[in-house]
């Protein structure tokens, strides 16, 4: 149990710690004024929780890593609110059932580590109050606790003083801060529509699926096609070969003429004249 400070003093856990790590339930406050309240796990946010950032913004529910992870809902300055199953801070399922569980849950961490951030900030008075004693005890002999603690005003005074001196500084990281969390969220928004876009093109590539499958048949059926054509066409010049070889067969008459010329030739007679051929009958 006590109070850490981290990034240069930017950051104050008061709460339950395990081997100098934030462990437990705590309060965890940033330099930009958002705040963390809950369970805390080796360092980080984990468990059940309430965050709040610099927009006003409210997260409540289970949280991993920072993160609202789990059941939980959100709502923002304007009353807006969303409930569901959440993945690293983002929506991933609206549900509205079975979930006020896990907001009652979150809200009595949130409790109990306000609770223990009390207990936790009294431990540290008492301990800078008993180092003051002994340390300073020769140059600012304080006799009671009273004496103790009106010092450690004023030199809270001269603190606060310092810190009014730097405001300005203070107030230009706030301002890149919040520019870089427009920036976060102008990203988000580009990660969602690139999703959704992508979740489009898988559904046209699913509709597409059976054309293509059509398509490759249709090659197919158009390459078997051809090759039938070439075939046929084989077989028509084949045919016309034939059908040419045919017409040059030759005549009756030419046959009858010449049979005759062979037998007057066997006789020794001179064949008939052309007018004297036997005409074939019919």
């Amino acid at each position: 149990m006590g109070v850490y400070y981290a990034g240069l003093g930017q950051e104050k856990y008061s709460g339950e710690m395990q081997h100098g790590q934030m462990d437990g339930y705590g309060v965890l406050l940033h330099s930009n004024g958002s705040t963390y309240t809950g369970q805390f796990r080796h360092g980080v946010p984990t468990g059940y929780g309430v965050k709040v950032n610099v927009f006003g913004e409210r997260y409540l529910g289970e949280f991993c890593e920072g993160e609202l992870h789990g059941k939980g809902m959100t709502g923002n300055a304007d009353g807006e609110m969303s409930y569901g199953v959440f993945e690293m801070g983002e929506l991933q399922q609206e549900l509205y059932e079975d979930i006020q569980d896990h907001l009652d849950r979150a809200r009595v961490a949130e409790q109990y580590a306000y609770q223990l951030q009390e207990q936790a900030r009294q431990i540290e008075l008492n301990s800078y109050l008993h180092e003051i004693i002994s340390i300073n005890h020769h140059i600012h002999p304080f006799k009671s606790v009273e004496e103790v603690r009106t010092y450690t005003q004023e030199e809270q005074n001269h603190l606060q003083t310092y810190l009014q001196s730097h405001c300005q500084q203070l107030l230009q990281v706030e301002v890149t801060a919040n520019q870089w969390k427009y920036k976060e969220a102008e990203l988000k928004e580009q990660q969602k529509e690139i999703r959704y876009q992508i979740t489009e093109k898988q559904h046209e590539l699913q509709l597409l699926t059976p054309y293509c499958e059509i398509a490759e048949q249709r090659q197919t059926q158009l390459q078997d096609a051809e090759q039938t054509l070439k075939m046929l066409q084989i077989q028509w010049k084949v045919l016309q070969e034939q059908l040419h070889n045919a017409t040059t067969i030759p005549s009756t008459e030419d046959y009858l003429y010449e049979h005759t010329a062979s037998i007057y030739s066997r006789h020794e007679s001179y064949p008939p004249s052309q007018n004297e051929r036997p005409m074939s009958s019919a």
